[in-house]
């Protein structure tokens, strides 16, 4: 079941909400009550069989941290584009 991280467009507090379903509304934030929220891009947290005994870096790849922050990179840049976009559109 998931668990997701928001962050307030308002006030910029980020909060964690866990959904029995994938279909779910968008909460309220916590700390002003307002709609208007994001989804952020979370890490993932599994277990998995066998790695007991070894290190993160053994079980995902010691390369995964980099990865990660290429994603994170290109997640902001789109964001910038995007925004840019709604600016010229008047939005």
């Amino acid at each position: 079941m998931p668990i997701y991280e928001f962050a307030c467009n308002i006030c910029e507090a980020k909060f964690e909400e866990f959904f029995i379903s994938y279909k779910h509304d968008i909460p309220n934030c916590p700390s002003c009550n307002k709609n208007n929220v994001r989804k952020l891009i979370s890490r993932v947290s599994c277990d998995v069989k066998g790695t007991e005994n070894k290190t993160l870096d053994q079980v995902v790849g010691a390369d995964a941290e980099k990865r990660w922050e290429k994603i994170h990179k290109r997640k902001e840049k789109l964001d910038k584009k995007r925004k840019n976009i709604n600016k010229r559109k008047g939005k």
